[in-house]
């Protein structure tokens, strides 16, 4: 029994560190600038203040790093400007244009995929605390949210990674291959959000272990549940005393002769 305690103590400390993990670090995705970054290079050009017929044409690397509502771009030794995300802008793809920004059009439609799942999150987090600690139903409730969330969420980065993928396929190549090409790759909270998958999954199978091992018996599962041995018309009790009736006349009238 102590033994049993102790490993229930310890699943226990799994479900809490892994629903923790998978909340903190898609909120910090959420939240943050460091989804992607991108090197694009942008032609320029520069107008001689005192001979205003003399032009130069150049090119130079911008680069970003941009999360689900804002994107901030710097070139070489300048501070960054960020700006937000348009989400109620009506933003068509325009060919040869920045692809950057093609790629900030694109992925709006992840967003809001990624802010039910962290909601779920917080929610399962809530139920599987309760439910561990009053040991009850709460706990295999909280499993099911971590489950949705999860799959929400892998959605959600599908969605984003699809996005990216598109506009760089339709980007136009460089007419001449020394051109800077255009560079992307993940950042950190792209990567958050991938351990935040797995630690709700984590967290939903040692909250199910849980619910099992406190309750092994069929018994047991329907007494914290109001009102089920009722609705079913079941009583178990009378049940197990009636096998235990019949496993003692069958025995009677089969007897085992032993030699």
């Amino acid at each position: 029994m102590h033994t049993m305690r102790c490993d229930a103590c310890g699943i226990s400390i799994v479900s809490l560190a892994s629903g923790l993990l998978a909340t903190g670090g898609l909120f910090l995705a959420v939240v943050t600038d460091f989804w992607l970054y991108t090197g694009e290079a942008i032609t320029g050009t520069w107008t001689n203040p005192f001979n205003t017929s003399e032009t130069i044409v150049f090119k130079t690397v911008v680069e970003s790093h941009s999360g689900l509502w804002r994107a901030c771009t710097f070139v070489m030794d300048q501070p960054s400007q960020c700006t937000n995300i348009g989400y109620f802008q009506t933003w068509e793809r325009v060919d040869g244009g920045d692809t950057t920004n093609s790629i900030m059009r694109a992925i709006r439609k992840s967003s809001p995929v990624m802010v039910v799942s962290l909601l779920l999150l917080i929610v399962a987090l809530g139920l599987s605390t309760v439910g561990n600690t009053k040991k009850d139903i709460k706990t295999l409730i909280g499993a099911v949210f971590y489950i949705f969330s999860a799959l929400l969420l892998a959605i959600g980065v599908i969605f984003y990674i699809s996005a990216v993928n598109d506009e760089v396929s339709h980007r136009k190549k460089p007419d001449n291959p020394e051109d800077p090409q255009f560079s992307y790759k993940y950042g950190w909270a792209f990567f958050f959000a991938g351990s935040s998958f797995m630690s709700s999954m984590v967290a939903a199978v040692a909250n199910i272990a849980l619910y099992v091992r406190r309750f092994p018996n069929l018994e047991d599962m329907a007494s914290i549940v109001p009102g089920l041995e009722k609705k079913s018309n079941f009583d178990f009790s009378s049940t197990t005393s009636k096998l235990d009736e019949h496993d003692l006349d069958t025995g009677a009238q089969n007897p085992t002769i032993i030699l």
